[in-house]
């Protein structure tokens, strides 16, 4: 046995707890984990370890197995075969999916983040040179933040060099997949803790996300065609919904260095002066056979795709959610218009779109836009939308909207 392979046997340890069962599954854990420890080349370990994430996919059962028997072997991969991108990338995929399991997914974070520098060895592969393994480390640090906050944002904030710089450089990397990963990641990072939320705020964080935001408008919603334009308007919702999440859980520190940063009247002025461009991207002539358009579709496109809206959707909610009501706020150009308005024939045939994510993300737009009356739950859509809309809480394929707020995904 060489160098390595012994120093993953080492780091493994020999504490795994016997089989529970003999299953064909638990069986094939165990002897892929032992592989994985015992193999003295890369690609023997990440052939091992890309089977691990197969089984992963069998379910909680699989994955908590593997959670137990296999993270000290995914520690020793990702620090030991640093060099080998695609074997890194392997083992943190493989991370993701086993704190991904809703039954499962807070203990396997809690068991990783126990170990000395876990964390810290993730924050390392978003800087490698490799895009994929630079993403599969985001998700992987996504998996842990959406599973487990609690356990998972101490060890991140306490990591070194701080977090903060390094996850807001990677809103502009060269990679479109990295950049949204960045902001997912730091919007759940903000969202966590006040604590959380300070450290990104004294690494300028609303000032560099709002530049993100600015760039979208700029580059994007005047250039390109409908993939670009999807792209664009996804990034715009991501980096505004990190800067609410910072507001949210800022407390009087945040809210002193929202200030000092202007992040407010930003927001602002990005919200008025994208209203028009933006819902031109979700409103453009009903072209996904939703019965109907309202106007021209903008730049002279074609007719856009669902993802196309969908994406222009959420980046209204989410500069939406920064100044409710927005309606009030904007009366001259809401974020979504009054009924009376020429947009509402658009937002109409949005409702009555065939794409259910279309009708999802517009009951979404609208419930983040519209205050609701009081006494009303979360999300809920205003009478005067609901009538102009088709009204009722319908869901049919044509028909009404689903009033409470869904989870998109742009």
């Amino acid at each position: 046995m060489n160098y390595l392979s012994g120093a993953l046997s080492y780091i493994a340890g020999n504490d795994a707890p016997p089989s529970p069962s003999s299953s064909s599954t638990v069986s094939a854990i165990s002897r892929l984990v032992d592989r994985t420890a015992s193999s003295a080349l890369p690609a023997d370990r990440r052939s091992a370890v890309t089977s691990l994430a197969e089984l992963a996919l069998r379910g909680p059962d699989a994955q908590r197995e593997i959670g137990v028997r296999g993270l000290k072997v995914l520690y020793a991969v990702i620090e030991q075969d640093a060099a080998h991108e695609d074997t890194v990338t392997a083992a943190l995929t493989l991370l993701a999916r086993i704190c991904g399991a809703a039954s499962v997914a807070a203990d396997n974070t809690a068991a990783w983040v126990a170990l000395d520098g876990a964390v810290d060895l993730i924050l390392g592969a978003v800087d490698v040179d490799d895009a994929g393994t630079r993403a599969a480390a985001l998700d992987a640090l996504a998996a842990l933040l959406d599973a487990n906050a609690d356990a998972a944002v101490p060890p991140l904030l306490d990591a070194s060099p701080p977090p903060a710089g390094r996850l807001l450089e990677a809103t502009r990397d060269a990679e479109p997949g990295v950049r949204l990963r960045a902001l997912g990641v730091l919007a759940a990072t903000a969202g966590a803790s006040a604590a959380a939320a300070a450290a990104l705020a004294s690494a300028d964080g609303y000032g560099r996300l709002l530049d993100v935001a600015d760039a979208c408008v700029d580059n994007a919603l005047h250039e390109g065609g409908p993939a670009e334009a999807a792209h664009q308007a996804a990034v715009l919702a991501a980096a505004v919904t990190a800067v609410n999440a910072m507001l949210a859980a800022g407390g009087a520190a945040g809210a002193a260095a929202a200030r000092r940063s202007r992040a407010v009247p930003r927001l602002g002025c990005l919200s008025a002066g994208v209203t028009s461009e933006v819902l031109g991207l979700a409103f453009d002539a009903g072209g996904d056979g939703g019965g109907g358009g309202g106007g021209a579709p903008p730049r002279g496109v074609p007719p856009l795709p669902p993802d196309v809206r969908v994406a222009a959707l959420m980046a209204v909610a989410a500069l939406a959610r920064g100044h409710p009501p927005t309606h009030t706020l904007f009366p001259s150009a809401g974020v979504l218009p009054p009924p009376e308005t020429p947009h509402s024939a658009g937002a109409s045939a949005l409702a009555a779109s065939p794409y259910a994510c279309v009708r999802a993300a517009t009951a979404v737009a609208l419930g983040a836009s519209l205050s609701a009356p009081a006494g009303s739950a979360p999300g809920e859509v205003s009478a005067e939308w609901q009538a102009a809309l088709g009204g009722g809480g319908g869901g049919g394929k044509r028909g009404g909207l689903a009033l409470r707020r869904r989870r998109m995904r742009a």
